[in-house]
């Protein structure tokens, strides 16, 4: 016997949707909640979003008020919390705060020993900084005379494998509007051609621009400076930088020539007598002297350029001021780029050798029997 449904019982109706109802509960409180958590999530990423905006403001905020302190602060414990400070920054903030920290000149450079020196490691980035730092530094008179701690910095750059300088920068700096302020003597040169021996020919044009009035002697600086420099490496003195001499050596025959040749030949070496020789502790005979060893020196680099050098070297001799002609102990550097020049390019010599050793005779005794030498 099969069993029906009876759809007229109210009873029936009733259990069956008694039934369906207890049925779908769980179902729709399982949505409800499913719904809900939506919601929330919803809520706390909106919330999160809120955060970190507020975050990212703050830290905006707190960053250019540090970018602010940075660029004055001088007091050696509050540049060390600072630096501190910088540290806690990621990313693109904490390479702007850190070029900015590098810039206050009350940070000493790198190798430097005086002033505050921060915790910094000196990479390629870091040496850019300071770098870029160098005009500010040395743009006040009196607080870092001559170029305080370049030097060092430089040295400590080179002695790092892989850090490339701007040496644009760098010259530029030393014989630019600083160099009225830190007025610096043919010494700093001399040193500068030694730590940086690619300097020397950058130097040298540098020579034609500035212009020979300018206080502090800069020009008869520069090139006295430099001269000198040669010198040094050409008998092997001064290598302080740990470089070999003939590294050192072989960059200067390379590529000072060319400078020298071009310095002489547009004339730019003819009017020592007008140059301002304030602040000059040699005698401009001397920087001519050790002018006459250079050409010698590099007199059998290129047959074209030794001409250059040696056809005006006459004029270099004749400008020599009257105060200053005497060779004195600068006779043996007269001496020895003449017999150079004569050994290296005897048809050149042959030209202007006489005119030259007349002119020398002219300024005072050079020859070794006039100073009773053997």
């Amino acid at each position: 016997m099969s069993t029906r449904l009876d759809w007229s019982d109210p009873s029936f109706i009733v259990a069956l949707l008694t039934l369906v109802v207890t049925a779908a509960i769980p179902w729709l409180v399982w949505r409800r909640g499913v719904k809900q958590s939506e919601q929330d999530s919803a809520l706390l990423a909106s919330q999160e979003q809120i955060l970190a905006r507020q975050e990212q403001i703050l830290a905006r905020q707190r960053r250019d008020t540090l970018l602010t302190t940075l660029d004055d602060a001088s007091s050696d414990r509050h540049l060390q919390l600072l630096w501190r400070e910088v540290e806690e920054f990621e990313g693109e903030d904490r390479d702007l705060l850190r070029s900015a920290f590098r810039a206050n000149p009350s940070i000493a450079l790198p190798g430097g020993a005086n002033s505050i020196e921060a915790a910094d490691s000196l990479d390629q980035k870091a040496l850019d900084d300071y770098t870029a730092g160098l005009e500010r530094r040395y743009s006040v008179a009196g607080i870092y005379p001559s170029y305080t701690g370049l030097l060092d910095f430089l040295r400590r750059v080179v002695t790092n494998t892989g850090l490339k300088t701007d040496l644009s920068i760098i010259v530029d700096l030393v014989t630019g509007p600083t160099a009225q302020l830190q007025k610096p003597g043919h010494q700093f040169f001399r040193d500068l051609v030694e730590v940086l021996p690619e300097s020397a020919a950058s130097l040298l044009y540098k020579v034609e621009e500035i212009d020979y009035r300018t206080s502090g002697g800069l020009r008869l600086n520069v090139l006295t400076g430099v001269l000198l420099g040669l010198k040094d490496a050409e008998l092997g003195r001064g290598m302080g930088r740990g470089q070999p001499n003939s590294l050192q050596v072989s960059v200067f025959r390379e590529q000072v020539p060319t400078s020298l040749a071009f310095l002489l030949h547009r004339d730019n070496l003819r009017s020592f007598d007008k140059w301002s020789t304030d602040g000059s502790t040699e005698p401009v005979s001397a920087t001519v002297a050790w002018l006459i060893r250079a050409v010698g020196w590099f007199a059998d680099t290129d047959d074209h350029l030794a001409k250059r050098m040696v056809e005006k070297l006459l004029y270099a001799i004749e400008s020599i001021p009257v105060g200053d002609r005497q060779w004195g102990i600068d006779a043996e550097d007269v001496r020895y780029g003449f017999s150079s020049i004569q050994r290296k390019q005897p048809r050149i010599w042959n030209r202007y050798g006489p005119d030259l050793e007349g002119a020398a005779d002219t300024v005072g005794s050079w020859r070794a029997k006039e100073l009773g030498m053997a």
